[in-house]
């Protein structure tokens, strides 16, 4: 069986572009489709600059928020690796809606981040969202470190 549908979650923003650029290699690679899903909590903190919940993609592209930027760019990287991706936009619970959209999507992999750097809450959280999703996905699950083109090229630290 082959690849046809990917799910790159774009995560925070820390670890978005490894995710995105390693989801557009692999789709380019095997002629997958790919959707750009990024999930906002209802909690008004973590969607400043949405002024309202139901704003639409479209309109939210329009604007000049950190989330609308973080997706402009996800849409360059696919472009870059020449890959027709859709953006997807939705919100609640991240894992509950990235598990949901992979089933509604029939999607044969899901591609997550994995946390880096020291901010112990944001690696917490993160963590948690790709914990979550890795067991309970039916659907192939892949936790991205680094991106594709970066492997082999550590100082071969164990982790």
């Amino acid at each position: 069986s082959s690849l046809e549908h990917i799910l790159i979650c774009s995560g925070g923003a820390d670890v978005a572009e490894d995710v995105i650029a390693t989801g557009a290699w692999i789709a380019r690679a095997t002629g997958a489709q790919a959707t750009l899903l990024h999930v906002v909590t209802p909690v008004p903190s973590m969607y400043t600059g949405l002024d309202e919940l139901e704003e639409s993609l479209s309109e939210l592209l329009q604007t000049d928020t950190p989330v609308a930027r973080h997706l402009r760019h996800g849409a360059q990287i696919l472009e870059q690796h020449q890959v027709l991706g859709e953006l997807k936009l939705r919100y609640g619970v991240v894992a509950d809606e990235i598990i949901r959209e992979a089933r509604e999507r029939n999607s044969d992999l899901i591609l997550v981040g994995a946390a880096k750097g020291r901010a112990q809450l944001k690696r917490l959280m993160l963590g948690e969202v790709t914990e979550q999703v890795v067991h309970r996905s039916s659907r192939s699950v892949l936790v991205v470190r680094k991106p594709l083109g970066e492997l082999g090229r550590s100082s071969g630290d164990i982790d």
